[in-house]
Parts: structure tokens; C-alpha cells; sequence
């Protein structure tokens, strides 16, 4: 049967083009089938990652811990070699040996540049027979979602800290979804507003959980747990909270720092145009009235202060102006 198979290729050109294409298909190997060990008898795989990218360093810290409630023994550790790297991380077109890595062994991998915080999975094994898990990220919040993932796969709740779920002790987690396992987002940008803090967060952040000097101050502790569970669950945008008893984000030492170390973009509500807080940060007795159409001025200074601020960091930009709150900018 195949001497006729070889006899057809040779005597028809078409087979031979046709032969040549098949050639090139990337097959899926049947190693890269066999589940990848997170855990195995009780002990976490080993992680490297090349880069400096702190949101994914976040990512890593976190998927640490997670692993030290899971494993009876040891968790999951940081390695500075690649050779002894179990699960190799990396971010598309930031690392040349990672980028020749997984091109040789996902056909898929070319497809993560240009996308929105996408992810790719796929387990491998190399040339000295060491099986490796692949994650690799269009971007670093793709990257910290794949790392996450093995999170997920273990048992952890994104909810663990919050509502105390916590996970039973295993021996053993395989990595078992499809080989060149991928997701993204179908919604760019994802986030909550603390809304309403005056009747929970700010008083038990301030009270309890995260004293601080400063009556009202939201302060970088709470803000860290947050930011912690948005990355677990995958959002990337913040409205934080502005109402008068609390002292404004952009006040506080510290926090736009932490969203960055999170991958947390920054926005405001509706009524809190150009990442200002009009209800804790304008002042009427150095300002003036917090009025457009009488003191324009002063409003587009107090404006432009943000923006040379924060103008190169990661924001959204509520425009349009209306008064406090929800309330008119003009009294009739």
C-alpha cells in the first residue's frame, strides 16, 4: 500500500505538491497530549519567567501562594534557569528563545500578537525529555491570566481571601484541557466602581483591616486585596471610590502604584470628569465655583494637573462635565 502511495506522489506532479503541504502541517504530538503535573506527590513545579514585567511577577507571586494551600509538601517555586523551568512563561515577541520555543511547537502562537489579553497554553516535551508547560500572553495581563489559570485548575477560588474559601490539600494537579489551549476576552475593559463606600468598605477598611493616619483613607492594604481579586477574576478597570468621606484615590500614597502591579487601569464615574474627584479634591475656597460656564480657568488648570500627572500611565477618561454628584453645574 504505501509503495503505491510513494508510486502516485511520483508520477502525478499534484500529488507531489499536495504531499509537500501535508509535510508541513504542524501535527499535534502525542506527548503534548499526556496532562502536565502542577503538583505531583505532593510537590509544586518549578516556574521561569525571563522578563521584568511586574504584573506578571504579580501573577507568579500569587500563583505561589495559591500552590502552598494545595500542596502537602512544597508548592510551586521560582526558578532563574530556564533548564530547570517546568512551566516557561513569556510575553509574544519579548523574549527571541521563548518566541522560537513555542513557534516550533504551537502552531497557534503567531496568532497572539496584536490580540487584547489573550493567552495560550500547551504542554510540551523538549529535547532533553523534560516535560514543560508553555504560557504564553499576547500582552502581560494575558500572560498573568494564563498563570492564573493554573490557579484555577488546582482548585483555588478567585473568592479565597474574600469569603474564606479554602481549598482541601492534593497530591496531585494535572494540567488536562487541549493542547494549545487559548482564551481572550470579548469585552476589552472590565471593572467595578466602589460606589457607596460610606457604608462598608471605608469603615471596616479604616477601622479594621487597614488603619491608616488619615480619617477616610481607603489605604493601599484594602486597595491590594481589591486589586488582587479583580486580577483573579479577570477585570482590569477601577472607578475608585469618591465619595465626600473618603479621602481621594490620587491622595493616597501609594495606590496608583498598586493598580500598576496589578495591571489595573484607572478610570471615574460618570460625574468625575478627567480622573478628578470633584467631591474630595476641588476646593471652592482657592478654586473658585465649580462651574464651567463661570470659571472655566480654573477648572481646565484643575483638570490639566491630572493629566500631567497621570497622562502617561494606563487611564480612561470620563468627559463632559456635570456638577457634584449627580446634581446641575448651573443653579436656576
Amino acid at each position: 500500500m504505501n509503495l503505491k502511495i510513494l508510486s502516485l506522489v511520483k508520477s502525478f506532479p499534484i500529488f507531489k505538491i499536495i504531499f509537500c503541504i501535508l509535510s508541513a502541517i504542524p501535527l499535534i504530538k502525542a506527548e503534548d497530549k499526556i496532562p502536565f503535573p502542577i503538583i505531583e506527590n505532593g510537590n509544586g513545579a518549578s516556574i521561569y519567567y525571563s522578563g521584568e514585567n511586574q504584573i506578571i511577577h504579580t501573577a507568579i507571586d500569587i500563583l505561589i501562594k495559591d500552590s502552598q494551600y494545595i500542596c502537602r509538601k512544597e508548592g510551586i517555586s521560582v526558578t532563574n534557569s530556564e533548564k530547570a523551568g517546568d512551566i516557561l512563561v513569556g510575553v509574544i515577541g519579548e523574549d527571541k528563545k521563548f518566541d522560537t520555543l513555542c513557534s516550533q511547537h504551537c502552531s497557534k502562537y503567531k496568532e497572539l500578537k496584536g490580540k487584547w489579553e489573550t493567552f495560550l497554553i500547551h504542554p510540551i516535551q523538549s529535547h532533553d525529555n523534560k516535560k514543560r508547560l508553555l504560557i504564553a500572553g499576547s500582552d502581560a495581563r494575558g500572560a498573568a491570566y494564563g498563570i492564573l489559570e493554573l490557579s484555577r485548575s488546582m482548585g483555588i477560588s478567585p473568592w479565597i481571601w474574600w469569603a474564606d474559601v479554602i481549598p482541601e490539600k492534593k497530591d496531585s494537579v494535572l494540567w488536562n484541557r487541549p493542547p494549545q489551549y487559548m482564551q481572550s476576552p470579548s469585552v476589552p475593559y472590565r471593572g467595578i466602581f466602589l460606589n457607596d463606600e460610606d457604608w462598608g468598605l471605608m469603615p471596616w477598611s479604616t477601622k479594621n483591616y487597614d488603619l491608616t493616619k488619615r480619617a477616610g483613607e481607603i489605604g493601599i492594604r484594602t486597595y491590594s486585596k481589591i486589586f488582587e481579586l479583580m486580577m483573579r477574576l479577570r477585570a482590569n478597570t477601577l472607578w475608585p471610590a469618591m465619595h465626600e468621606c473618603t479621602v481621594p484615590f490620587h491622595f493616597v500614597k501609594g495606590a496608583r502604584e498598586t493598580a500598576e502591579k496589578y495591571g489595573i487601569i484607572i478610570g471615574t464615574s460618570h460625574c468625575e470628569p478627567m480622573l478628578r474627584n470633584s467631591a474630595g479634591e476641588w476646593n471652592d475656597q482657592l478654586n473658585g465655583p465649580y462651574n464651567f460656564v463661570t470659571n472655566s480657568s480654573n477648572v481646565i488648570h484643575y483638570w490639566k494637573e491630572r493629566l500631567l500627572e497621570v497622562g502617561q500611565k494606563e487611564n480612561i477618561y470620563t468627559v463632559g462635565m456635570r456638577g457634584r454628584h449627580d446634581g446641575r453645574m448651573v443653579e436656576r
